[in-house]
């Protein structure tokens, strides 16, 4: 057993003291459609170390239930020169009341004058959805500065308890969350590239929209490159090599064949070498990027793909290759 203080801290307008960075390249944007994987990443990745344990075996259902709550339920992501750094989760509770539900920096921001102009943007942004009060609580298993920002932030504590509680006998680490988050990203990729990939003419390969444009067998071994970068830098040994594209057979074989090296080494025991918002903000979502221009290009070049809620996709991690569930939700 082990005891664990809650304190329950409020403030208002005339006590609230904000505190903002001038660093350049921070910025406060609030999540908008609402993203449950990224709330999940974040909820896993910051509150490993303080046990956040309370949702961790939440279902992705239960995930989308809560964020996709948008009439209640925000959430804001701070970010540093576009790689993301930190999030607050906002709920409006009683009128006139919201609480900062979550809220914390990863591993790597964390220490670097960064929390204290987060909790302005969250406390600012809990009174634009029409907060008199924000209210918060913080423990002491928590980040050991977390305290002494909300109070310099002109927080007030309204009330303090303590209760035993019983613990893991170690903190649940970031690192098997970040990594099962990035292996549905890549399942994700896997699984609309392949349908962007799907029944392509044959002319589709060098289609070109306007001279000097890239074609899509270029985009295609672009992407294919994106994720061999992706292995170098999770092995420790950064390189970009701009690969000389083959035939749209191969290059399509290649595409899911790097995704698959990609992903083994992420269910593996190796280290991952870099921090996994790296990976995300570079090589995964810029191959989202591209899979969205191929899946235009389809349409341009007059041979389009249906839409698809994807958030009803059959999409599995460690599945890689092109034979994908069926879609359950198409549309024109």
């Amino acid at each position: 057993m082990t005891a664990v203080t809650v304190h329950y801290l409020e403030t208002d307008r005339a006590a609230f003291k904000p505190k903002h960075s001038s660093q350049p390249g921070v910025t406060f944007a609030h999540v908008n459609p609402p993203q449950p994987e990224l709330n999940r990443f974040f909820y896993m990745t910051v509150g490993g170390p303080y046990y956040w344990l309370e949702r961790r075996e939440w279902t992705s259902a239960e995930w989308a239930a809560r964020v996709g709550n948008a009439d209640s339920v925000a959430t804001w992501l701070l970010s540093v020169d576009g790689v993301p750094a930190g999030y607050a989760e906002l709920e409006r509770r009683d009128p006139g009341v919201v609480e900062i539900q979550y809220f914390g920096l990863l591993p790597h921001y964390a220490g670097k004058g960064l929390g204290a102009h987060m909790l302005s943007g969250a406390v600012e942004r809990a009174f634009d959805m029409g907060a008199e009060k924000v209210i918060v609580n913080t423990c002491t298993l928590d980040h050991a500065g977390a305290l002494s920002n909300y109070l310099a932030r002109g927080f007030r504590e309204v009330r303090s308890d303590t209760k035993d509680r019983v613990l893991p006998s170690a903190a649940p680490t970031e690192t098997n969350g970040a990594r099962a988050l990035l292996r549905h990203a890549v399942a994700v990729v896997a699984y609309r590239g392949a349908k962007a990939l799907r029944g392509a003419p044959a002319s589709f390969a060098g289609f070109v929209v306007r001279p000097g444009s890239r074609t899509p067998l270029q985009i295609l071994a672009h992407t294919s490159d994106l994720y061999d970068w992706a292995l170098s830098m999770a092995k420790g040994a950064e390189t970009w090599r701009n690969a000389t594209p083959g035939s749209w057979d191969v290059e399509v074989a290649r595409f899911h064949a790097a995704l698959e090296a990609f992903d083994a080494y992420l269910a593996g025991n190796e280290q991952v070498h870099v921090h996994t918002e790296r990976l995300f903000a570079g090589p995964i979502a810029d191959s989202l990027n591209h899979i969205g221009q191929l899946t235009m290009l389809r349409r341009v070049a007059g041979a389009p793909i249906k839409g698809e809620n994807y958030s009803r996709a059959d999409i599995l991690a460690g599945r890689l290759g092109p034979d994908q569930p069926a879609p359950t939700r198409e549309f024109d």
